[in-house]
């Protein structure tokens, strides 16, 4: 994985990690407040159903204080008494008919001894001693009461009533009057909707209901129990509003990260990018590269560290270069006196023998003149071609390159040099039929004479083959020199085809050098190596049209 991935990766993760903490921190932030509201909506809502209930009630409580002190109710009690407690459909409804005036839904007056004088409702229930007179006695000076339907009071034994039970003293005689209220589904959904409830009504708080405590100045004959369904707080959707928004900001900032986390990435690979094609271009010997100074502080350390290693590498190629040159020169300078000094003191001995011979007139001088001059003749020779020799090398072969039968040209070369060496046996050995080349006939044909003749001077014992051949493929053509001479020395192999490095006594190694260059020149390949059973191997590999691979290079 490229370091542009790498890096692409880990900034993605980074802001995967932080968007995604951040957004369950948010979502958790968000969640504690829509319960921390709910929890206060529920507390508040519960306050003001039990505020509005206690108003209820004491609004009750109000109403039958007024009506215990009216004028109505005594010119009742009074009628009550002229008419003996007898049962008259005036007395029967009164209740009926004062009620609403005192905005009360259950109206009850009783008699000292317990007697219903008049109700609301069930008004034909006049004259019947009411059940819980006694309890009714004791409740008398508690603020508020909350009872269920008694059998005498109502026909629906489910209603419940908060209300308040007064006594009156009237004529030295004590009565009761009970006014109450009916806490009737009408009424628990009024002051439901008034708290800003959702529901409230009777029963056990399942939830998510909630259960209603009722005041504490109430007194309640059983139990009351009230459910309330407190709804949402109004600022819930809001929440809900946010939390939704929330989701959508970090999926637009997934994507945003998405889209710039490449672009980032590039942005802090690219300088490394170009260092590394910069070092690129250094290994492949390049020296002048100009490194990019952008990006971080250790980029910018990096590039000026490889430029001045850049730099140092082009002087100290350039010093090894000077000595390499200088070493060469030396070794050049060395093997040229040494090879002249060879040749010089034959000549000096020559020299000597004819100024010798010069001053004697005996037919022994004459004849060690004559050998003296023969002796000269040879080593001048050995100079001329010792500098045949190093023209040759230094000059770079001309080739003319035209069509040519490649067994003509062994043919040729084997001519020559069973001319030079007519003892040896010389063979051709055509394993492929070559046909037509394109190549310098001439100078193929001295390259092969010349590892020939080689071949010759290190195996005068044994036959020499020159073998000819195709491939691989149908556009190459070989030739081989095969001998049984002693091989190539591993001191040697290393430095093969280089000038004065050579196995043959008082050799240069420049004609072999020759012969690599001129193959070279023709796009092919020179190479050596030892025979099994001994002997060695010189096997040129060459292009079938040696001009167009010299284009196709070029």
């Amino acid at each position: 994985m490229s370091l542009r991935w790498r890096f692409s990766l880990a900034l993605l993760s980074s802001a995967i990690l932080i968007l995604g903490g951040l957004l369950l921190t948010l979502d958790h932030s968000l969640r504690e407040m829509r319960l921390r509201r709910g929890q206060e909506w529920r507390t508040r809502q519960v306050d003001e159903v039990q505020l509005r209930l206690d108003r209820m009630a004491s609004l009750t409580v109000a109403s039958v204080e007024d009506l215990r002190s009216s004028t109505e109710l005594r010119r009742f009690l009074e009628e009550a008494e002229n008419q003996g407690g007898s049962e008259r459909r005036d007395l029967r409804l009164w209740a009926s008919e004062h009620a609403p005036q005192f905005e009360l839904d259950h109206l009850l007056i009783l008699s000292p001894g317990g007697r219903i004088l008049s109700q609301l409702p069930k008004p034909q229930a006049q004259g019947v001693t009411h059940p819980q007179y006694r309890m009714l006695r004791e409740q008398a000076h508690t603020k508020v009461l909350a009872w269920k339907s008694w059998a005498v009071d109502d026909s629906s034994g489910d209603l419940w009533w908060v209300g308040a039970v007064r006594e009156l003293v009237y004529d030295n005689q004590s009565y009761l009057v009970v006014g109450a209220s009916a806490l009737s589904p009408g009424r628990l959904t009024e002051i439901a909707s008034r708290s800003g409830a959702r529901s409230l009504t009777l029963g056990i708080a399942l939830h998510p209901l909630v259960s209603v405590p009722l005041p504490q100045s109430w007194r309640v004959e059983g139990e009351l129990p009230l459910a309330l369904d407190p709804g949402e707080p109004p600022s819930l959707p809001v929440l809900k509003s946010m939390r939704t928004r929330l989701l959508h900001l970090s999926l637009l900032s997934f994507l945003i990260v998405l889209v710039l986390t490449p672009l980032l990435a590039h942005g802090l690979v690219r300088p490394l990018d170009e260092l590394r094609r910069a070092v690129h271009r250094m290994e492949s010997g390049e020296r002048q590269i100009e490194f990019a100074a952008g990006g971080p502080t250790e980029v910018k350390e990096l590039a000026k560290a490889l430029h001045d290693l850049s730099q140092s590498l082009q002087s100290s190629e350039a010093r090894m270069r000077s000595a390499e040159r200088r070493a060469a020169w030396r070794e050049m300078a060395r093997r040229v006196a040494h090879e002249i000094k060879n040749a010089l003191s034959p000549l000096t001995l020559a020299m000597d023998n004819v100024e010798t011979a010069a001053q004697r007139e005996d037919p022994a001088a004459r004849r060690a003149l004559v050998a003296s001059l023969g002796t000269a003749r040879e080593q001048l020779g050995s100079l001329d071609r010792l500098v045949s020799e190093f023209r040759d090398f230094a000059r770079t072969p001309r080739l003319n390159f035209q069509p040519a039968q490649a067994l003509s040209l062994a043919e040729l070369a084997l001519a020559s040099v069973r001319e030079q060496y007519p003892k040896l046996e010389f063979r051709i050995v055509e394993r492929a039929t070559v046909g037509v080349v394109i190549v310098d006939p001439e100078q193929m044909r001295r390259v092969m004479q010349n590892l020939l003749a080689n071949a010759a001077q290190a195996a005068p014992q044994a036959p020499i083959e020159l073998a000819l051949g195709v491939g691989p493929g149908a556009e190459r053509w070989w030739f081989a020199v095969l001998d049984r001479g002693p091989g190539l020395p591993e001191e040697i192999a290393s430095h093969w085809g280089e000038p004065y490095h050579t196995t043959k006594e008082g050799g240069t190694g420049l004609g072999l050098s020759i012969a690599r260059q001129v193959v070279e020149g023709h796009q092919g390949v020179l190479s050596a190596r030892t025979r099994k059973g001994g002997g060695l191997e010189i096997h040129a590999d060459l292009p079938r049209e040696a001009s167009l691979a010299m284009e196709e290079n070029t």
